[in-house]
């Protein structure tokens, strides 16, 4: 109990933090995993996800987390690790059955996200499962706008070497 006063964390930093004992400790104490945050109306799975914690996602899943928590701004589990690069958690994600090509209240998608971060393995992982490289956001960009206007030379490479598996060269 003093290590958890002198960190003074809540439920979601725990779970960003990646401290898997103390939340543990308060879900054993009757704390509600799918809680969401005042701030973004975040849960901890999606905290977890955003800071590319697998392991807290996987115990939180096992303690009754909705890996579907959608948060304030329609971010899911998928779009928070695909803009972190978290590439293992996307694919879990995914083979959860989260849809590949869903869109939160701006119109990105998850390989939005990542071409704009900069995460090549992440933009392939999204691809072979069926990524819409065509999908733009509110502001009409799609990922390939955003990875040419960013310099994302590596993600660039990757969405145009898709593009040409597509017409099977």
């Amino acid at each position: 109990m003093f290590l958890l006063k002198f960190l003074d964390l809540n439920f979601h930093q725990m779970a960003a933090q990646g401290e898997i004992k103390l939340l543990q400790q308060e879900i054993s104490e009757g704390a509600d995993v799918n809680r969401c945050d005042d701030v973004g109306g975040l849960t901890a799975l999606l905290w977890a996800a955003a800071y590319g914690q697998l392991t807290t996602i996987e115990f939180l899943l096992e303690n009754d987390g909705d890996l579907n928590a959608i948060g304030g701004n329609g971010e899911n589990c998928l779009l928070l690790a695909s803009a972190g690069g978290y590439k293992d958690i996307v694919r879990m994600c995914l083979q959860k059955g989260q849809q590949v090509n869903y869109v939160d209240e701006t119109g990105s998608t998850a390989l939005i996200y990542a071409a704009y971060r900069n995460h090549p393995g992440v933009v392939q992982v999204l691809l072979e499962h069926g990524a819409d490289i065509t999908i733009h956001n509110e502001d009409e960009m799609t990922a390939m706008d955003l990875a040419v206007g960013q310099g994302n030379t590596a993600v660039r490479q990757t969405i145009d070497k898709h593009m040409l598996s597509l017409f099977g060269e």
